[in-house]
């Protein structure tokens, strides 16, 4: 992700004992190309807001966090403890938190395009962690963790908009993320236009795990022909006792509907609350045009569950092969294929080792996804370090996110 500064870049440093000692004083003399190095096991102001554009691929701006004693710089506080409204910017290495601030609204806060946040940490912020404008474009997040954010109804770790009319390509991508402990809202909501949502680790909302929408049309338009698209690869998701949502809703949130196409490979969703069971775990609602359920586990201990909860108008398109679905589960849709067990053999579930064991009814037992969906990658690890064979090639036909491994 640090790519080196293009010809004719500046390099500035920022750190107590450098000339510069925060982030503002460097903002207002960024160009193309520029890289911004700042030192961490410090904490610096928030209220940063990155106005100048970038460039494409080499010009990007690059604001990086350097760890010192194993640390990285935390920015805190400020209405909007980072904000991008400029384009082109690659920003990584940093702890970003409210602090003590309660004017704090957002952690960071995306108004441009081509915006990426890598290798962070994102917390206890009292509204939204992460935020993309519905004035901006694209936004990528990657190994990102993000907790303890969100407020009620309406404020979510992860909440993201764009200009479709602007930006018709925008994608918002998620990958290698670790989302957990919300204390609001939901996990991961979304207007883009584009979601591409892989190998995250995604639990604890205090509603929706994933709410994949439409557009608000009091801030966004949405040009005729447009869809609010979402694939959805490789990703563990789990409902906790408190969480008072379900896994997803795909449609909308009572704005505009998404009209949109929606691919759901290869994920884990464990659900441990009776709620989420009971009512569905997918909340299609609004217009939608079609949901594809490919090689999925689903599995809970809260009692009966229902796999979707349909309320699309007109009804969407529903397909899928590969899913492995408790025995008696309840609403499954006929165009959905599904294989039924007692127990799908995960090597200790008790401890959120949700791997294959040997003898598992998921190994080999799914289809063969779109090659677009086919699994590159594996879910963030958040309990057991992941010891992978390289001369080993993961079988794409295994259910859920993690390929059975025989060591």
């Amino acid at each position: 992700m640090l790519a080196c500064a293009g010809a004719g870049a500046a390099t500035y440093q920022v750190g107590p004992g450098r000339q510069y000692k925060s982030l503002q004083e460097v903002t207002r003399l960024l160009q193309p190309g520029d890289l911004v190095r700042v030192d961490g096991d410090a904490t610096y102001g928030g209220g940063v807001s990155l106005d100048a554009n970038g460039a494409p691929g080499r010009g990007a701006i690059q604001i990086v966090g350097m760890p010192v004693n194993g640390k990285r710089p935390i920015l805190t506080g400020g209405l909007a403890v980072l904000r991008v409204r400029g384009s082109h910017y690659k920003i990584g290495g940093f702890d970003l938190t409210a602090g003590d601030d309660p004017a704090t609204t957002r952690c960071f806060y995306n108004v441009g395009d081509d915006v990426t946040l890598y290798d962070s940490v994102v917390h206890d912020c009292h509204f939204n962690g992460i935020a993309g404008s519905d004035a901006s474009g694209s936004l990528t997040l990657a190994r990102v963790e993000v907790y303890n954010c969100g407020q009620g109804l309406y404020s979510h770790q992860i909440y993201v908009g764009s200009n479709l009319a602007k930006y018709p390509g925008a994608t918002f991508r998620m990958q290698d993320c670790y989302v957990h402990d919300g204390t609001g809202g939901n996990n991961v909501k979304s207007r883009v236009s584009r979601n591409v949502i892989e190998y995250n680790w995604i639990e604890g909302a205090a509603f929706h795990e994933l709410d994949l929408d439409g557009p608000d049309p009091k801030a966004q338009k949405m040009p005729a022909g447009a869809r609010c698209d979402a694939d959805i690869v490789g990703n563990v998701l789990i409902v906790r006792p408190n969480s008072q949502g379900t896994v997803a809703r795909f449609g909308t949130d009572g704005t505009a509907s998404s009209r949109g196409r929606y691919r759901f490979v290869n994920n884990t969703v464990i659900v441990q609350a009776q709620p989420a069971a009971g009512s569905g775990l997918f909340w299609i609602k609004g217009q939608v045009d079609s949901v594809a359920l490919l090689n999925n586990v689903f599995w809970t201990e809260a009692g009966p569950m229902k796999l979707v909860r349909e309320e699309g108008t007109p009804p969407p398109t529903l397909t899928g092969a590969g899913n492995w679905l408790p025995t008696g589960t309840a609403s499954i849709p006929q165009g959905v294929k599904v294989i039924e067990g007692a127990d799908p053999g995960f090597k200790n579930p008790d401890a959120d080792d949700y791997r294959p064991a040997a003898g598992s009814p998921l190994i080999g037992a799914g289809c063969v996804p779109p090659a677009a969906v086919c699994r590159q990658s594996d879910p963030t690890w958040r309990n057991i370090p992941m010891a992978m064979n390289s001369a080993w090639a993961p079988r794409v036909t295994d259910i859920g996110a993690f390929p059975y491994t025989p060591f």
